[in-house]
């Protein structure tokens, strides 16, 4: 098998933004605090933990179910990741863990295509993954506010952000060039 050449790589993870993890830690600490001053209070000082205070079982299951939760969020914010490149055969992408199988436009699909500068939050529906079935769309952004917007066969559109705008619109210039000498 031919090793086929890639023209652009783009990855983009959260995990990068400093600005959510200073949102969620503070948030992480807002709601263990009180939780373990009431176990440590309730269970170690042993005064009941507020006006109608919960049975000690319940107290750490509300403690533990809490803890599970934060660890899945975190593990979200770590893992989610949007991964694009463009080789000869289109454009591939995926947004793990919603696709995380590639998925790729063929040069053939691609009708239109423009970059936008500045996010529309109505079209894009923000930061993350989003699906429009009332504007037959789908969106993956994670970081910046530059995102290319794609009009597919069928009226289906696609946007992708991206931190590299004139390489991704180099990258998909050189496909349909070398779709024009095919």
């Amino acid at each position: 098998m031919a090793h086929v050449r890639r023209h652009f790589e783009e990855v983009q993870m959260f995990r990068e933004s400093r600005w959510i993890w200073y949102i969620f830690i503070p948030f992480t600490l807002v709601t263990f605090i009180p939780i373990g001053s009431g176990i440590y209070q309730q269970l170690v000082l042993r005064h009941p933990w507020g006006d109608r205070p919960m049975n000690d079982a319940t107290l750490l299951g509300l403690f533990f179910f809490t803890l599970l939760c934060w660890c899945l969020v975190a593990w979200m914010l770590y893992s989610v990741k949007l991964e694009v490149y463009i080789d000869t055969e289109g454009i591939h992408y995926r947004f793990f863990p919603n696709r995380y199988t590639w998925r790729v436009i063929v040069k053939g699909e691609i009708v239109s295509y423009e970059i936008h500068r500045k996010k529309n939050i109505v079209e894009t529906g923000g930061i993350g993954y989003h699906r429009n079935l009332f504007r037959n769309s789908r969106s993956m952004i994670i970081k910046g506010s530059v995102y290319i917007r794609f009009v597919l066969s069928g009226n289906r559109k696609l946007l992708i952000g991206t931190q590299n705008p004139e390489a991704f619109d180099r990258a998909i210039r050189r496909l349909f060039e070398n779709q024009s000498n095919e």
